[in-house]
């Protein structure tokens, strides 16, 4: 048993010894900004919530972050016992721009004698002002979800993304997908596209659309992914630099990566 243990953490990019549910209750447990809660996200290898940096608010009420729910799905990511972890933090719920939602998830193999390993790679967490999410500052920026796309026998983890972005005078619209598969002891990303763009001049301002839908398609694994591109013009389309179309592309597993066919 020792000799397994010790090979398996030769290769593993981090190795475990905690219970989730005893973990998952002891965050629940610990108080806002303590110095507990910290110590848990660092016991399973999460950043800091609030993150370092310019990233998070300049606000005190920052420095308290409270947790909105942590889920332990079952799941066969490496193609045996896994545990994905998804654990939510709303940071200034009531301040206005100050509001910011983190998110921290992490797949977590199961070994023998009670231990995990925690995969590396492609980290699925996030960090979003509420400002920025799409669909209003209750909403999570990010949707997790398990599906099989690459395997009969494994899972793969979808993320869906809603941010709003204005860097500058024009103002976007942004959500995204992605799919993240295990390659040994690590994540990788199969397979990102922007599945909705809108752009203005402002954000009151009709916007050009480009919507974009993503269905695996296909009995046989791996699954081939259809995608559906569909531009919609603002009325009148001002400037006349709009063109409103639709078109449809397949994508195929290459190696570790989906490709246009």
């Amino acid at each position: 048993m020792l000799a397994l243990l010790l090979a398996a953490s030769l290769s593993c990019p981090r190795m475990l010894e905690v219970d989730p549910k005893e973990w998952k209750e002891a965050l629940l447990k610990a108080a806002p900004g303590s110095k507990e809660q910290g110590q848990l996200l660092e016991q399973l290898g999460f950043r800091p919530v609030p993150p370092p940096g310019d990233a998070a608010p300049e606000a005190e009420c920052a420095e308290e972050p409270v947790v909105r729910g942590i889920d332990l799905l079952p799941a066969s990511v490496t193609g045996g016992k896994d545990l994905v972890v998804h654990a939510r933090f709303e940071l200034c719920a009531d301040e206005g721009d100050a509001h910011f939602w983190s998110q921290r998830i992490a797949v977590l193999k199961a070994l023998r004698g009670g231990a995990y390993c925690k995969l590396g790679g492609e980290d699925p967490s996030i960090d979003a002002a509420a400002s920025d999410v799409c669909g209003g500052p209750d909403r999570l920026p990010r949707l997790l979800k398990l599906v099989r796309l690459t395997s009969r026998r494994r899972d793969t983890l979808q993320l869906e993304d809603r941010i709003d972005d204005c860097p500058g005078p024009v103002h976007i619209s942004i959500e995204r997908v992605a799919f993240l598969d295990a390659h040994g002891d690590r994540l990788v990303q199969a397979f990102q596209l922007k599945t909705r763009e809108a752009s203005s001049e402002a954000a009151e301002e009709p916007a050009q659309v480009v919507e974009r839908t993503v269905k695996p398609s296909g009995g046989v694994f791996p699954r081939k992914l259809l995608v559906t591109e569909e531009t919609a013009c603002p009325e009148g389309n001002p400037g006349g630099s709009c063109t409103p179309g639709r078109r449809a592309t397949v994508y195929v597993l290459a190696g570790d990566k989906y490709v246009a066919r």
